[in-house]
């Protein structure tokens, strides 16, 4: 566990760069999945969910995409299964044909039949992913790179985190150098002895209490002129 902060920091740059689009999932993928959601919202009678999603002139509020698709047949709860086909892509650009499957209903509530709705979508690549511009129930979308939107998109914590991460991996790199540069040192340290004397509870006393119990012995035979030793 010495270095669980340092992965952690990796953790969560790996995921920044991945939610940021870096190493996102494939375009085909990422269209159906907002169509998808979108479908979903709608089918759960969040429209505000929808919306959020959506940014075209079709839908001015939230309440025109209920209106739009219950003229169009799909109700809360209706839709039971959602295909894909003909979808076109470009780097900024797609159409996508999403055939719903249509539960309808008697008044006691019992399912009465299954019609395929279907509802055909553009989306646009933003910075914050694919986004629906257009929605049509009477025929297909022709794609025209006439039809792009502008797109203003308020950054982020995540997104200022996403643009920094080459920087702030650096600064991991250097934390984790210096954990290991002063985790060395400190154990170094405790592993050297000591010199120093420990005097904590000392109590200083008079010499000539001590005197007596103090015995100096010459060292035998001592010779004249040179070094003796004291016992």
């Amino acid at each position: 566990m010495k270095y669980t902060s340092f992965y952690a920091t990796l953790f969560i740059i790996f995921i920044t760069i991945y939610g940021s689009g870096c190493l996102g999932a494939e375009p085909a993928d990422a269209v159906n999945t907002t169509v998808v959601d979108f479908i979903n919202a709608v089918n759960e009678g969040d429209y505000g969910s929808a919306y959020v999603v959506y940014l075209g002139t079709d839908f001015l509020v939230p309440a025109s995409i209920d209106m739009a698709f219950r003229n169009a047949g799909i109700t809360i709860g209706s839709v039971s299964d959602v295909q894909f086909k003909d979808l076109t892509l470009t780097e900024n650009l797609a159409t996508v044909t999403a055939d719903c499957i249509i539960l309808e209903f008697d008044l006691a509530g019992r399912e009465t039949n299954q019609i395929q709705v279907p509802v055909y979508f553009r989306l646009q690549n933003t910075d914050v992913g694919w986004i629906v511009t257009k929605v049509a129930f009477n025929e297909p979308i022709v794609l025209s790179e006439d039809d792009m939107v502008d797109v203003e998109v308020e950054k982020t914590a995540i997104d200022s985190l996403a643009d920094n991460a080459p920087i702030i991996f650096i600064a991991a790199i250097l934390m984790f150098g210096s954990g290991i540069y002063l985790d060395r040192k400190e154990k170094a340290a405790k592993a050297k002895p000591s010199k120093n004397v420990d005097l904590t509870g000392a109590v200083a006393m008079q010499k000539e209490s001590i005197a007596q119990y103090v015995k100096f012995v010459p060292s035998q035979n001592p010779s004249v002129g040179k070094k003796a030793t004291i016992d």
